[in-house]
C-alpha cells in the first residue's frame, strides 16, 4: 500500500503546475484556440497508449476464439469422453 500511496501523491503534485499553467494558457490564447492547442498537445499520448504493449490482447485465444474455430473446449477436471 505504500507504494501505491506515494505514487498517487506524485500523480497530484504535477496536478497543480498543469492548473495553473493551462489557467493562464486559457486566458492568453482564448477559449478556442485554447482547445484546439490541447487537442494537439494530447496527439502523442494517444498514439502512445495506442501503440503500447499490453499482455493479454482481447483477441488472443480464449475459450470462445476456441470454440469458433471449431475446436472442442474441455472444461478442467473433465475425464475423457465416453
Amino acid at each position: 500500500m505504500a507504494h501505491y500511496a506515494f505514487a498517487d501523491a506524485l500523480m497530484n503534485l504535477v496536478l497543480v503546475p498543469t492548473q495553473s499553467a493551462s489557467g493562464y494558457l486559457a486566458d492568453k490564447l482564448g477559449y478556442r484556440h485554447f482547445f484546439i492547442f490541447v487537442l494537439i498537445a494530447s496527439i502523442p499520448s494517444v498514439i502512445a497508449a495506442w501503440k503500447a504493449p499490453f499482455p493479454d490482447p482481447p483477441d488472443s485465444g480464449g475459450e470462445a476464439d476456441a470454440a469458433a474455430d471449431g475446436h472442442e473446449v474441455v472444461a478442467a477436471g473433465a475425464g475423457a469422453p465416453a
